[in-house]
């Protein structure tokens, strides 16, 4: 576990991602999970996301990560994704212990560090294609301040999630 937490923490500062920090305590939820921390950003914010690995039965061993990586994805007007954003390899080591978080960031960018997010909906794809993930893991969440797409004007203008509960883990 230490050397995947310095292999994460050397690709945080070599590629301009940083790994979050805090309290961030994920739901009670059985397997293997990606979050995304809150389902509205602002333009500009960065994006937090943590892969959660919990001990509950039946399947109460590690998640293997290897080749691993995640995709952004933009939904464009018809409805299909746009990939915007690709990681490398293994971003956070190949293998997450039980009820261990594995925190990351995106900072809105693409990967040439060229063009910035648009408002509109998004989301996080992970793959483990040689790991223990089947189907890639997935949630959605929103950049705007605006109604942007899958959000719905409430009181003052804001932006009001798709589903209650904060940091609630999506499957698309």
């Amino acid at each position: 576990m230490k050397r995947a937490a310095s292999f994460a923490l050397v690709f945080a500062l070599s590629t301009g991602f940083a790994l979050a920090a805090g309290d961030w305590t994920p739901p009670q939820a059985q397997g293997l999970r990606l979050y995304v921390k809150k389902h509205n950003y602002r333009s500009g914010e960065i994006v937090n996301f943590m892969l959660y690995k919990s001990s509950a039965p039946p399947d109460d061993t590690p998640a293997n990560l290897e080749g691993s990586y995640y995709l952004i994805e933009e939904q464009m007007e018809n409805g299909r994704w746009r990939e915007f954003f690709t990681s490398p390899r293994n971003p956070l080591g190949t293998r997450l212990a039980l009820d261990t978080k594995a925190l990351f960031n995106w900072d809105q960018k693409d990967n040439e560090r060229t063009h910035s997010a648009r408002n509109g909906t998004w989301r996080c794809r992970f793959f483990a294609p040689r790991g223990n993930i089947a189907e890639p893991l997935k949630v959605q969440f929103n950049i705007g301040t605006g109604t942007g797409k899958g959000g719905k004007r409430g009181k003052g203008g804001k932006t009001q999630p798709q589903q209650a509960g904060r940091g609630a883990a999506q499957r698309f």
